[in-house]
């Protein structure tokens, strides 16, 4: 039952119920009512902040519970999240973080390929998410850099097979100066030794694109920032 705030780390109780329930496949009255019980108790996971359930030591929690992509709450999880991309979970009615919801449960994918990256489960998760990019490009390119993190060779691959489609997202976003989470996923696959050589000769690709730019963070600075961090460790 602490899987919902695990992966939200704080619950509105006016406003998450629906995400809470998508979660668990609980009624929210139920897992309200064990929120309140463990609040209750000495030394308790759970404490009850105004109107929010918050998570106490999230980390402790976290290698208590020990979630692994086999368990049922980490598909929940996935089907959440393409509720969320299909639609069919309104985010405007959920509790306003500091980022979006969808990057809250993506960092929380990220979370899982710590020890689970070889995992078949956690890879089709991927491969799932990933695809939805071709039913609502925007929400995944928003957050391709967390992606990027949980798992870069498979967003390699789906940024290298978008380049070669010229009506693609990337393009879209280039063209109507809204690709700077695309930036960042690609400055993020520079980080890992599998996806680095890949990553510079993408940022070389759109580099070479001759467009006029509104902002400092251009695939030609991100280019020159990434080269400058690899000659420094090399």
């Amino acid at each position: 039952l602490l899987y919902p705030l695990l992966f939200l780390e704080s619950i509105s109780r006016s406003n998450d119920c629906e995400l809470v329930e998508s979660l668990t496949n609980e009624k929210y009255e139920v897992i309200e009512e064990k929120y309140i019980e463990f609040a209750r108790s000495e030394d308790s996971p759970v404490k009850i902040v105004g109107d929010f359930f918050v998570i106490v030591n999230y980390e402790e929690v976290w290698d208590n519970l020990q979630p692994r992509p086999e368990d049922k709450h980490f598909q929940r999880l996935i089907n959440t999240l393409f509720d969320i991309i299909d639609g069919k979970l309104n985010v405007d009615r959920f509790h306003i973080r500091r980022g979006s919801i969808e990057q809250q449960l993506l960092s929380i994918v990220v979370w899982y390929s710590y020890e689970n990256s070889n995992s078949s489960k956690y890879a089709h998760a991927i491969d799932g998410l990933l695809n939805k990019r071709f039913q609502n490009d925007k929400v995944i390119y928003d957050n391709l850099h967390v992606l990027a993190e949980a798992a870069p060779d498979k967003t390699l691959r789906a940024i290298e097979t978008d380049l070669e489609n010229t009506n693609s997202y990337i393009y879209y976003a280039l063209d109507n100066n809204c690709y700077s989470s695309i930036l960042m996923a690609i400055e993020e696959l520079s980080l890992f030794e599998s996806t680095a050589y890949q990553a510079c000769l993408i940022l070389y690709k759109l580099a070479r694109i001759d467009k006029e730019y509104y902002f400092s963070n251009t695939p030609y600075n991100s280019l020159s920032n990434v080269l400058m961090l690899l000659n420094f460790h090399s």
